[in-house]
């Protein structure tokens, strides 16, 4: 998505090629829930090539496919391939204009070989923590714990952090 999104082209169609394993769990075509929808391959893809800034923000509970992301979805197939690890991925785009476009990606983001940075670890935290708590609640949480070594009362993270703080989102 990056090398497209430098390269300021838009694509027609993709070619997803992943390990057998990989394919077998994200085949689904089109995902009716949240839980279908994180193994789902078509809308990760989609999803990613759309906006690549949302990788790895977490799925809402509420899921639906955004009109854009399910146009994508369209234009991307799911191939096996038995030569690909599962955190292999290979990608064929065929272009607007015609050209076309290899890439491949030998470890995946967020698998073990390689870990997302502490920056997209914080920021899915306060995410995930925002469901609940508001903002500063979330953020106090999250600095808490990256501290946790130096703390000498950790009775914060035992009671709930928003009646602490008097922030807890309002139900």
């Amino acid at each position: 998505a990056e090398k497209l999104k430098q390269a300021g082209k838009a694509f027609d169609k993709v070619e997803l090629y992943v390990s057998p394993t990989s394919y077998t769990l994200g085949k689904n075509p089109t995902p009716a829930n949240v839980y279908q929808a994180m193994v789902c391959l078509r809308y990760i893809a989609a999803r990613v090539l759309s906006d690549p800034d949302e990788a790895f923000v977490p799925l809402d509970d509420s899921f639906t496919i955004p009109e854009n992301i399910g146009k994508c979805m369209e234009r991307i197939t799911i191939h096996e391939k038995d030569s690909l690890r599962n955190d292999q991925a290979e990608i064929h785009l065929i272009l607007e204009d015609g050209s076309s476009m290899d890439v491949s990606c030998d470890v995946a983001p967020g698998a073990p070989g390689n870990p997302i940075t502490t920056e997209q670890v914080d920021k899915k935290f306060l995410l995930q923590a925002g469901k609940a708590l508001n903002g500063d609640a979330a953020t106090f949480l999250l600095d808490y714990l990256k501290r946790l070594e130096e703390a000498d009362d950790i009775s914060v993270l035992i009671k709930y952090p928003g009646e602490i703080l008097g922030l807890a989102k309002e139900s």
